[in-house]
């Protein structure tokens, strides 16, 4: 069974909710000056905003770089905003990197006197080595905060997080760490740690490694050295009544297109990295978009859509290529975070997710029996 660690230094409470329905984080480092002060969140990001515990200012998570939120508006790796419309019922590589691969699904409508689509991001197809994790919002019709609209499975196997904060699920095989950052509706998902070798690896699969599916022996692999790969906070929201009627969305009580608002972090990302938010972290990159108009807009639909949220196969990708070797380092944010605990397992020495000869075809989750991961931790 893994261990795991409480993060006591650079860690962000969120604790109370006003009257007003906003939270009030705290900066719960205690070398900060603005240590236990609880402030509030703004308006536009009532329940989720984080402190900077280095300058004690409250910033909204969806204004962060490596954000997606919204009609889907992309805070680049830059710090450029652009939105990226797409197209409804539609799958689209946002990250694609030789050891990482994350597709996004969107749904929408299209408004009376419209030329497109609304869209949200509705789930995330995300591909590490050989491993699959799906994150997706469920349909709903009225909104309720007390049901959990979120959706979650790895390798195709659906997955049961307790409805309590700082509930755990860890898989030390494949690095990967899942918490509940809210009772319903939130959490961050962390890989940590990938780590592999050059050399084709043979080794049979033992008996005391967990593992969900004989496919994941590792067999004659080709694979390259990446570590601390991503962490993301999502969380599960409505198009609310009042946002609808602003924007004209003409969202009904038969639905009310639950979807997903993302904040990404990317550590050792390789130079080739694509994608409509990868390709923003390559050093020199010069975004395309006009800076300064209210909606600047990314085009280029076709180089981004893939024909599966699991496959590997738009335009752009990169899944599996070859790395130069060149990596791009994203110091993480010490100072700031998800207003959750940050929390760091122990990976065990044996885990090495590699990654195949070739792109491959894979298969979408399947609703199966209920899997268990190596161990489900409960933190106070």
């Amino acid at each position: 069974m893994a261990a795991v660690v409480l993060s006591t230094v650079f860690v962000l409470l969120a604790a109370l909710v006003s009257k007003t329905g906003a939270w009030s984080v705290s900066c719960s480092n205690p070398y900060s000056q603005c240590y236990g002060q609880l402030q509030t969140c703004p308006a536009n990001c009532a329940q989720w905003c984080e402190v900077d515990c280095t300058t004690c200012n409250v910033q909204c998570a969806c204004d962060k770089p490596g954000a997606v939120c919204q009609d889907p508006r992309f805070i680049g790796g830059d710090g450029v905003m652009f939105y990226f419309h797409g197209e409804k019922d539609k799958d689209f590589c946002i990250v694609s990197d030789p050891a990482l691969h994350i597709n996004a699904h969107f749904i929408g409508k299209r408004g009376s006197g419209m030329t497109r689509d609304f869209t949200w991001v509705q789930s995330l197809g995300i591909m590490f080595g050989s491993r699959t994790l799906y994150i997706g919002a469920q349909t709903v019709g009225t909104w309720d905060n007390h049901v959990d609209a979120l959706s979650l499975s790895f390798d195709g196997q659906p997955l049961l997080l307790p409805p309590r904060v700082n509930a755990t699920l860890e898989f030390p095989d494949a690095g990967l760490q899942i918490v509940r950052v809210e009772g319903k509706n939130a959490v961050t998902v962390e890989v940590p740690h990938l780590h592999s070798t050059n050399q084709p690896d043979t080794t049979p699969c033992s008996s005391s490694t967990p593992r969900f599916s004989s496919s994941f022996c590792r067999i004659q692999i080709r694979a390259m050295q990446v570590k601390g790969s991503f962490k993301l906070e999502a969380h599960v929201v409505p198009i609310t009544k009042q946002e609808s009627r602003i924007h004209n969305y003409d969202i009904t009580a038969e639905n009310c297109f639950a979807h997903l608002e993302l904040n990404f972090q990317f550590f050792n990302l390789s130079t080739e990295v694509n994608g409509i938010l990868g390709q923003t972290y390559v050093p020199g990159y010069k975004s395309p978009v006009k800076v300064g108009v209210p909606m600047p807009i990314m085009g280029g639909d076709e180089s981004y859509v893939s024909s599966a949220l699991f496959q590997t196969d738009c335009a752009v990708s990169k899944f599996g290529a070859t790395p130069s070797g060149q990596t791009i380092r994203q110091a993480a944010s010490a100072s700031c975070g998800n207003a959750r605990p940050l929390l760091s397992p122990l990976i065990s020495s044996h885990f090495a997710p590699f990654l195949p000869l070739s792109k491959p075809a894979i298969r979408p989750p399947r609703v199966q029996s209920m899997l268990l991961p190596s161990s489900v931790v409960d933190l106070p």
